[in-house]
């Protein structure tokens, strides 16, 4: 009776052994192969752009640094295998839509977004235009200044300078779709941030307009419609004197 005793509780060590070597090999494969790795994230890239990239370094984000409904994360620098000068930045995270604990794998990377912006810092430093970049960092918080996930180019626009702005703009865009994997219709983590004024306007009052590339969020009638981006100048234009009228009408009533 005692030996049976030993036999059972040797089998049962043994299973308990048998499933943590299991888990350990699961989690080294994860490790290796999984979604969050050096190899997972290069599959994705290769599957989205149909080219072949390089994984130059990865770090998992530390939990004091993640976004909101963010639960872990981990960020890559990647670039083309055949253009190793050119990185961007990629992330794989896990994140709720709100509802926990149900959470969700996503990817992100800006290989499209650092093209947009070599094109028009090229052609905006041509036009003489001024203009600032903000990044954006999510999935991880504000504080993490290694990570981009994707770029805010802000440009005051006044009447004297709207016609060059808009002229610019729809020179930059036309390139960007026929240089870049950008197409209508995805809207990306670039966007741009008008700031437009009109002489008569308090001091230091501007309208906010975005225009998000390449599917925008439209007025229509009394609601709002997502659109393909049209960029023709004289649309443009007019988008952004609608909007401005519309934030007049609202902050001078009587003007």
């Amino acid at each position: 009776m005692v030996y049976s005793f030993k036999r059972r509780r040797l089998k049962k060590q043994h299973i308990l052994w048998v499933i943590l070597l299991l888990a350990a090999l699961f989690w080294q494969y994860y490790l290796l192969l999984g979604p969050s790795s050096r190899f997972g994230m290069a599959k994705q890239l290769r599957e989205r752009y149909g080219r072949d990239f390089v994984i130059l370094s990865s770090e998992k984000a530390p939990g004091d640094s993640l976004g909101y409904c963010v639960f872990s994360a981990r960020t890559f620098v990647a670039a083309p295998r055949e253009d190793l000068d050119f990185s961007f930045y990629a992330s794989s995270y896990l994140a709720s839509d709100g509802f926990w604990p149900v959470l969700h794998r996503y990817y992100n990377d800006t290989y499209v977004e650092n093209q947009l912006l070599c094109i028009w810092e090229r052609d905006a430093q041509a036009a003489g235009l001024d203009y600032k970049v903000s990044r954006n960092r999510y999935p991880l918080s504000g504080q993490r200044e290694t990570f981009c996930s994707g770029f805010r180019v802000n440009i005051d626009v006044t009447p004297d300078n709207l016609d060059q702005v808009c002229a610019l703009l729809s020179a930059s865009m036309e390139r960007m779709l026929a240089e870049t994997p950008a197409e209508q219709g995805n809207m990306l983590s670039f966007v741009f941030n008008l700031r437009y004024r009109e002489d008569s306007w308090a001091e230091n009052d501007s309208n906010l307009t975005t225009l998000n590339l390449f599917h925008n969020l439209y007025h229509a009638d009394s609601a709002f419609e997502w659109r393909d981006v049209d960029t023709n100048p004289e649309a443009i234009r007019q988008y952004i004197l609608d909007e401005a009228a519309r934030y007049a009408s609202r902050k001078y009533p009587e003007s």
